[in-house]
C-alpha cells in the first residue's frame, strides 16, 4: 500500500499522533521500505524482492546494488517452490543485476540462465492469465536473445544456455 501510495491520506498513526498538531504526511517510501524489510526478515518472497527493488532504486532508503542483490538472492530461494509469478519476477530482477553490473561483475553466462529462468515462469504466468505480465515476459525474452548475443561476440559459447522449465 505504501510502495504504491494507495493510502489516499490514510496512513498509520501511532497513538500519540492523536495529540497536538497532525503530522505531515508521511514519506511513504520510507514507510513501504520498513513494511518490506519486516517481511524479508520473515522470509516472504516477495518482502524480499520488494525490498530489493527499493534498495535499486533508492526509495526510502539509500541505492545499495549489493544488498538489493541478495534481496533477490534471498526472494529467489524463498520462492522458487511457489508460484511461477514470484521467482520469474525475481529471475528477472537477477537478470538485470548480472546483465548491468549492479551489485555484481558483469556476467552474461548468469544473465542467460536467469533471463531463461524469468521468461519460463512469465510465460507459465501469462498462460494461466496473468496478462499484466506480457511486457516483462517480453522483457525476459529479449533478454534471452541480447545475452546469447552478446556470448557471441565475446567469443562464449551458448551451447549449455537452455530453456530452463522449472525453477
Amino acid at each position: 500500500m505504501y510502495a504504491y501510495d494507495r493510502c489516499e491520506g490514510e496512513y498509520y498513526r501511532s497513538y500519540f499522533d492523536t495529540f497536538g498538531e497532525v503530522p505531515p504526511k508521511p514519506d511513504t517510501d520510507v514507510l513501504a521500505y520498513e513494511c518490506f524489510r519486516h517481511a524479508a526478515e520473515a522470509g516472504i518472497a516477495e518482502g524480499c524482492y520488494k525490498l530489493g527493488d527499493m534498495l535499486s532504486e533508492g526509495r526510502g532508503c539509500e541505492i545499495d546494488y549489493a544488498k538489493a542483490l541478495d534481496m533477490f538472492l534471498r526472494a529467489y530461494r524463498y520462492g522458487r517452490d511457489g508460484t511461477p509469478r514470484i521467482w520469474g519476477s525475481v529471475a528477472l530482477r537477477l537478470a538485470r543485476a548480472y546483465a548491468n553490473a549492479r551489485g555484481c561483475m558483469l556476467d552474461y553466462e548468469r544473465a542467460l540462465h536467469w533471463y531463461s529462468i524469468a521468461r519460463t515462469g512469465l510465460e507459465l504466468e501469462v498462460r494461466d492469465g496473468g496478462s499484466v505480465y506480457d511486457a516483462r515476459l517480453w522483457e525476459a525474452e529479449a533478454g534471452v536473445m541480447d545475452m546469447r548475443q552478446a556470448l557471441r561476440l565475446t567469443g562464449r559459447s551458448t551451447q549449455g544456455a537452455k530453456r530452463v522449465t522449472g525453477s
